[in-house]
């Protein structure tokens, strides 16, 4: 009798979003050869509750590290080296953390193509920044405020048996801050909008960037690396 058919792979159990950058070459008409490579690619395996979003992101930032640590090695393959040492790439392991600490920057960098935002920044749990679109914030001082309105906010919805989410600040200027208290890590978004513009027209992809950044989080606090922040 024939033998059982395999069972089938089930294609929803991973993502695996591919990045594709091509190396730099000294020969550009010349066809790449196996050898050669005329192309690096990372290519990222992961659970697909993280969605592809999180993968993508993750293996662009490692691969745009990768070409900018070893970019010499990799223009000489491109020109036609025949042979390659993957020892000369193992100082990338250290590499690694370093590049998924900073993917928080990306993330709200990101909000900065949507209308009607004009600045975005992420405050750790103990209120330092650790990411700015702007320049010229004044850290300390916009920490110090919005941990005393955090902690106002918090008495007041402990009165209710509730718990501090979110909140518009609001006056006579031409923009608003609106504040969210990011479910994990006890870190804080603040995003600045203009007053001219809808919060409708922009809460969504404020609304993705919470849940990306709670993502990097849990991540990061697996990997043991939020103490190093």
């Amino acid at each position: 009798s024939p033998p059982p058919p395999h069972p089938p792979r089930h294609k929803s159990d991973f993502h695996n979003p591919v990045e594709r950058h091509d190396t730099p070459s000294a020969t550009p008409k010349q066809t790449p050869r196996r050898s050669g490579g005329g192309a690096l690619i990372c290519a990222l395996f992961h659970d697909v509750e993280d969605g592809p979003e999180l993968g993508r992101l993750i293996a662009v930032e490692l691969l745009s590290s990768f070409r900018r640590q070893f970019g010499a090695s990799l223009a000489k393959v491109g020109g036609g080296t025949p042979h390659i040492n993957l020892n000369d790439f193992e100082p990338f392991h250290a590499t690694i953390p370093v590049v998924l600490q900073g993917l928080l920057a990306p993330v709200l960098e990101g909000l900065m193509r949507v209308s009607g935002i004009k600045m975005s920044l992420l405050l750790s749990d103990d209120w330092r920044i650790l990411h700015c679109t702007a320049d010229g914030v004044d850290g300390l001082g916009l920490g110090a405020n919005l941990e005393a309105l955090s902690n106002l906010s918090e008495d007041a919805m402990g009165a209710y048996n509730d718990v501090f989410r979110s909140a518009v600040i609001s006056g006579r200027g031409a923009t608003r801050l609106h504040i969210f208290r990011l479910p994990y890590a006890q870190a804080t978004l603040v995003v600045q909008s203009y007053r001219s513009t809808r919060a409708s027209d922009f809460l969504k992809p404020v609304a993705e960037t919470v849940r990306m950044c709670v993502k990097l989080f849990k991540l990061m606090d697996n990997l043991n690396l939020l103490s190093e922040m």
